[in-house]
């Protein structure tokens, strides 16, 4: 089960790349996968149209206790109506199925972990992100492209039947619009796709040489739509309703003969399918202060397609989980001109189903239900033309929160904040 939960957070959203995205502090703070509903510059990874809204800044932002990760970027106004924004990061992305664990570590070569410590030896590392956004008269457009790889050749001077080179990569595209459909009415939309890619070359024939490259990838990509709207009711409500459709996958193909015998498998393919809908409400009850109310339908289904060399596949094995309804409330006041505070809670009713083969034909089925809970909680802090975000740790043995410092609580913790956004408003 914990598998298959690790599958789905992975790819919950339906932009599956980075896990850190710069400026997505307070969102976090905000609701239940806020970015759906409420207006921040972080909007620009769902809602690549959305960068014209959003010019002239720099922000940079780090995260502790879960991983040393780091992402920072520019979102620099070309002109009066084009507006470019890149982003780096030390982010990294795991191409499933790419056999480099599996045989880069089989000879005493140096291996990606001994060079870089931080990087698994099945993922790629991030490159770039360039995002750019257009206005024009009635609508804004926007472009996003993002890209993960990591190269490693390997010369033994001594022995050059052990030189090998092996390539992880992904690529991602987004293409993005928003327009005004009246005074009262706002759009933005988006359609998304991603590809990875993997190989693994020999330079000698090692026991299973007929071939250099024992695998390919097949079946490995994935596409996804996102839409919301938002509807001033009044000066103080604004209604928005979204949603997000994905589907992908990710698989291989055995490409050495003398490894699969009679009934071996030929091809295999994970496939993910992911869609959501909702509606939020965005209310100002009062000046410098926002409540964010969300529900809806998360719903993840996984299964896999294998052929076989000879003979017929077993029936795949299938997984669902789905939060019906998820409900979110979430909190941004100002205390002072240069404070505010933010907390946002969620609950999923969820429900997992889990389909495993007994025999070839039939499936045993089981079902359970029950409900998860999170909250966030974050400072901000403005100084001059800087905004800092802040998300305060409430993880267990480490939540500061509760247990207070070490000298009188006796308790462990990283940090106060376990997610720290510094944004510089340069206009």
């Amino acid at each position: 089960m914990k598998i298959f939960k690790c599958l789905f957070v992975s790819s919950i959203l339906f932009f599956a790349m980075a896990n850190l995205k710069a400026g997505e502090t307070r969102i976090q703070t905000l609701g239940y996968e806020a970015n759906f509903y409420v207006q921040d510059d972080n909007n620009v990874w769902y809602f690549p149209s959305t960068l014209p809204n959003h010019r002239s800044l720099v922000i940079a932002e780090s995260e502790y206790p879960y991983g040393e990760l780091w992402s920072g970027g520019v979102h620099v106004p070309v002109n009066q109506n084009l507006t470019l924004a890149v982003y780096l990061m030390n982010n990294t992305q795991f191409v499933t199925y790419s056999d480099t664990k599996f045989r880069v570590p089989l000879y005493n070569n140096p291996i990606r972990t001994e060079i870089y410590p931080g990087m698994d030896t099945d993922e790629a590392s991030h490159q770039f992100t360039v995002i750019g956004g257009l206005r024009m008269n009635n609508m804004d457009l926007g472009l996003q492209v993002t890209s993960f790889n990591s190269k490693l050749t390997y010369v033994d001077p001594n022995d050059t039947d052990n030189n090998f080179e092996d390539k992880l990569s992904t690529i991602s595209a987004a293409g993005g619009i928003s327009f005004k459909a009246n005074e009262k009415t706002r759009f933005d939309g988006t359609i998304f796709y991603e590809t990875s890619s993997f190989k693994h070359l020999e330079y000698a024939n090692y026991t299973y040489g007929d071939t250099a490259q024992w695998k390919q990838p097949y079946g490995y990509s994935t596409y996804g739509v996102g839409a919301r709207m938002f509807y001033v009711l009044n000066p103080k409500a604004i209604l928005v309703p979204f949603l997000s459709y994905m589907s992908g996958g990710q698989g291989y193909q055995w490409l050495v003969k003398s490894l699969t015998t009679t009934g071996g498998i030929s091809t295999h393919k994970d496939k993910q399918t992911l869609y959501a809908l909702g509606i939020a409400a965005d209310l100002i009850p009062y000046a410098n202060n926002l409540v964010t109310l969300a529900a809806g339908l998360f719903n993840w289904t996984y299964t896999y397609e294998t052929t076989l060399l000879s003979g017929t596949a077993p029936v795949p094995a299938k997984e669902t989980w789905r939060a019906l309804p998820f409900l979110s409330i979430g909190l941004e006041s100002g205390i002072t001109k240069w404070l505010d505070s933010r907390f946002s809670f969620y609950e999923l009713l969820e429900t997992w189903i889990l389909e495993d083969p007994v025999t070839t034909t039939i499936l045993d089925k089981g079902r359970l239900t029950g409900s998860s809970y999170s909250a966030n909680f974050g400072l901000a802090f403005h100084v001059g033309r800087f905004d800092i975000d802040t998300l305060i740790d409430m993880d267990g043995a480490a939540d500061f929160l509760h247990n207070g410092p070490y000298i009188l609580s006796g308790k462990e913790y990283n940090g106060l904040f376990s997610k720290i956004s510094i944004k510089y408003n340069f206009k």
